[in-house]
C-alpha cells in the first residue's frame, strides 16, 4: 500500500464541489508556512518525513475532531446529531493526480487556508468522518503545507475495515505465508474464529495484487453462510494498530474445496 504524503511544494488545486447546488471551491492559495497547533498536526508534520510515527498518527486521527467544508454556512453555531438518513454536503478538491476528492482538515485554520475565511464547515470525530469518506478516499489539508492522500484501501487500514475489491477474472493473485507472522493479529482473530461456529476453517496469508502493485492480509474464511454474514464481525476484531500498515481481504469461500493458502487458525491442526 502506498501512501501519498503531500509535501511543501505538492498543493492540489482546489475544484469544483460535488455537491449538488454547492459553490465553486475557492483557488487554493499557495502553502503558507505550517506551524501545528495541536498534537494531531504535530504528529503530521513528524510522520511526513518519520514512517515510524504514522501508525501514531493514524490512531490519533480517530481520536480528535476532524473539519469538513459545507457548501452554505449554518444559521448559527453549535452542535447536534446527524440524522440517519441526513446528507452531509462536504467540499471537495482536486489531487496531485487528477481524482476529485473530499477534502478533509486538522483544524478550522486549514480549512481557511483552502476555503477562505467564512466557508461553512462541520467538525466530528475523526472515526466516525473517516468512515463516512471511506468508499470514495480523501484528502487531508489539501491547500497546507503538510497534509496526505488516502485511498479507500488507506482508510480501510487507518479503520480496521476490511477491504471490497472486485476482482476481474484474469487476475492473478499471488498468496503466501509471510515470512514474519503478525502475532498479534491472529492472536485476536484465533478466538473469534473458534467463537464462531459458522466458521469451519480458516487460514491467513499475505497477498499481492499485481493490478495496483499492493499487498494485504487475505483471510481465506470457509462457511456455508454468506459473506456479508461473517466479514462484520471479524472485521471488527481487525483493528489497525495490528494491520501493520496493510488492508485486509476477508473473503468466505465454500467449506466444500481445497485448503487454503498461508496459515492455518481454524482448525489449528490438520485433520
Amino acid at each position: 500500500m502506498i501512501l501519498k504524503w503531500l509535501f511543501p511544494g505538492r498543493t492540489p488545486k482546489s475544484d469544483d464541489s460535488l455537491s449538488s447546488g454547492g459553490d465553486n471551491a475557492a483557488e487554493a492559495p499557495g502553502a503558507s508556512p505550517f506551524i501545528p497547533n495541536s498534537e494531531l498536526e504535530r504528529l503530521l508534520v513528524g510522520a511526513a518525513t518519520d514512517p515510524s510515527l504514522r501508525s501514531v498518527f493514524n490512531r490519533e486521527l480517530l481520536r480528535e475532531n476532524l473539519f469538513v467544508a459545507t457548501p452554505e454556512a449554518p444559521q448559527e453555531v453549535g452542535h447536534r446529531v446527524l440524522e440517519q438518513d441526513e446528507v452531509l454536503s462536504i467540499m471537495n478538491v482536486g489531487s496531485a493526480d487528477g481524482l476529485v476528492l473530499p477534502a478533509i482538515f486538522s483544524s478550522e485554520k486549514r480549512l481557511v487556508e483552502c476555503f477562505g475565511v467564512g466557508t461553512g464547515f462541520v467538525a466530528m470525530s475523526g472515526a466516525v468522518l473517516l468512515d463516512i469518506v471511506q468508499d470514495s478516499g480523501a484528502v487531508l489539508n489539501p491547500a497546507s503545507a503538510y497534509g496526505v492522500q488516502w485511498s479507500r484501501s488507506d482508510l480501510a487500514v487507518i479503520l480496521g475495515k476490511p477491504v471490497r475489491r472486485v476482482v476481474q477474472k484474469d487476475t492473478q493473485l499471488t498468496l503466501g505465508e509471510p515470512s514474519q507472522r503478525p502475532e498479534q493479529l491472529i492472536s485476536k482473530l484465533i478466538p473469534a474464529l473458534d467463537d464462531d461456529a459458522r466458521v469451519q476453517e480458516a487460514w491467513l496469508a499475505l497477498a499481492h495484487w499485481p493490478e495496483t502493485d499492493e499487498w494485504s492480509w487475505y483471510l481465506d474464511v470457509r462457511s456455508s453462510c454468506k459473506s456479508d454474514e461473517i466479514s462484520p464481525s471479524l472485521g471488527k476484531v481487525c483493528q489497525p494498530e495490528l494491520l501493520e500498515g496493510k488492508p485486509i481481504d476477508i473473503v468466505v469461500n465454500s467449506p466444500i474445496g481445497a485448503s487454503g493458502t498461508g496459515i492455518r487458525l481454524k482448525p489449528r491442526t490438520n485433520h
